[in-house]
């Protein structure tokens, strides 16, 4: 079975340091993963809604998702 990821919040540290101890977290977390992966995903930008009466609206809905990621697994 494929399971999407959805991450939310989150942002790049302020320092150097900081950010290096973070993506030194991610990439550990995301090895463990290995071929489990299917798309990495992506961070997701601005949201663009379009209500179902056409009308447009940039912004967050509810709580922002900030990216995603799909993997196959045979269960939860």
């Amino acid at each position: 079975m494929r399971y999407v990821l959805v991450y939310y919040g989150g942002s790049m540290p302020q320092t150097p340091a900081q950010q290096a101890r973070v993506m030194k977290q991610w990439t550990s977390w995301y090895t463990k993963l290995g071929p489990a992966i299917i798309d990495p995903g992506n961070p997701f930008g601005p949201v663009t809604r379009i209500d179902s009466d056409g009308n447009v609206a940039r912004g967050a809905v509810g709580r922002r998702a900030s990216g995603y990621s799909i993997i196959e697994a045979p269960s939860l």
